[in-house]
């Protein structure tokens, strides 16, 4: 009898997001996009982000993307964290307000939280990176204002991974039907 497969909806995104940064913060975070001086470079620093798990337990309780990026608008460094999140529990905000004051006593950085769920709210719009302000942006992949169509003929890679999250997720548990979509 075959083993039962699980979907792993998260590590996916972990590895596209730092392959394709650039296109990534464009398509979930256009206002913060703006703002970085992509020609000084970013830099990931996911090694630093094992000193401040939340505890000993396995690796998806440490935060999935630690990047040091440099603003237009300021000659300073910031940093930005990423999080991939499938399933949103009551306690997600806290835990990034955790991982905050950890990043920030680790660095003395500021920070700003970027959260990538399939649902919830979409806060876009308070793009801010002030030292000692917790800032939670969050994009919501299933809200997005592109229809599937669209999503997969969009020139941002993004569009094309958003779409085959969609339609994985619409076929969840059904590996038959996945196939023939």
């Amino acid at each position: 009898m075959p083993t039962a497969q699980r979907d792993n909806y998260d590590s996916p995104w972990k590895s596209a997001a730092r392959r394709y940064f650039r296109h990534f913060i464009r398509f979930f975070f256009p206002p913060l996009y703006v703002r970085i001086d992509w020609p000084r470079g970013w830099r990931f620093r996911e090694q630093e982000l094992e000193q401040v798990a939340l505890s000993d337990k396995p690796s998806f309780l440490i935060a999935d993307l630690l990047v040091e990026i440099s603003l237009r608008d300021a000659e300073q460094t910031a940093l930005l964290h990423v999080e991939v999140q499938e399933k949103v529990g009551r306690s997600l905000r806290r835990r990034m307000f955790t991982y905050f004051t950890r990043i920030y006593a680790l660095t003395g950085l500021p920070i700003c939280s970027l959260l990538i769920t399939p649902n919830g709210s979409h806060s876009l719009n308070q793009c801010r990176v002030k030292e000692l302000e917790f800032n939670l942006l969050q994009a919501a992949i299933e809200r997005l204002p592109i229809c599937i169509e669209e999503l997969i003929r969009h020139k941002n890679p993004f569009g094309l991974i958003c779409a085959a999250y969609i339609l994985a997720k619409k076929t969840h548990g059904n590996y038959a039907a996945r196939r023939k979509e």
